[in-house]
């Protein structure tokens, strides 16, 4: 149905790939060939073809600004990318969570398993019937839960879906031992792309 089903996990069609580093000038094509892309997830050059990274998170520019988990349990469903329920996580997303300190966890935590959970939802055999839970039981509520501003309940069931997900989809991820790369700004902030890295041992 949707552009998440077609692409290619190749380095090309991942939003991590990019033909020069945008933070650190000096890694632009300076001696590579034409067919690598720079990773900037993993900083090191790569084939643009390669295969088989776990960290593959699809391109979609039509979708860029979107809530990435959404995003594919909507697109599974086949709803339009201006649909309610997108516009008003995304409105969510921008205007309470990135403007909020304490909020910030939550995004990070976002940044961590967003893209593994959205992942194996693209690839599980049952993905419609789990988007269709996911959205009955989680997505509109948190939405009316928005609508009538009451944000730490919208969080809390935010916080539910996605360990719902975790358990459908068996992802055992600790978030917790994460910390953002010290360049990443707010805004950046909770669309499963941020760099967020493995705290370093004191």
């Amino acid at each position: 149905r949707g552009v998440f089903m077609s692409l290619d996990k190749i380095c090309y069609n991942c939003v991590y790939g990019e033909r020069n580093n945008e933070r650190n000038k000096e890694y632009w094509f300076t001696g590579k060939v034409v067919n690598e892309i720079y990773c900037k997830r993993d900083r090191e050059y790569v084939d643009k073809t390669h295969t088989g990274c776990s960290n593959f998170v699809p391109v979609n520019e039509n979708k860029s600004s979107g809530c990435f988990i959404t995003t594919v349990v909507v697109d599974v469903l086949g709803y339009p990318d201006d649909c309610s329920i997108l516009n008003t996580l995304r409105y969510f997303r921008d205007d309470i969570l990135q403007s909020d300190y304490k909020y910030h966890d939550l995004l990070k935590t976002y940044d961590v398993i967003g893209p593994k959970i959205a992942n194996s939802l693209i690839d599980n055999p049952n993905r419609e019937r789990i988007s269709l839970v996911v959205s009955e039981y989680y997505l509109i509520p948190i939405c009316r839960l928005i609508n009538n501003e009451d944000y730490r309940s919208a969080v809390n069931a935010y916080v539910g879906m996605v360990r719902f997900l975790k358990n459908q989809l068996n992802i055992m991820e600790n978030t917790e031992s994460y910390e953002y790369d010290k360049d990443v700004s707010v805004k950046e902030m909770g669309h499963g792309t941020a760099l967020v890295r493995a705290a370093k041992e004191e």
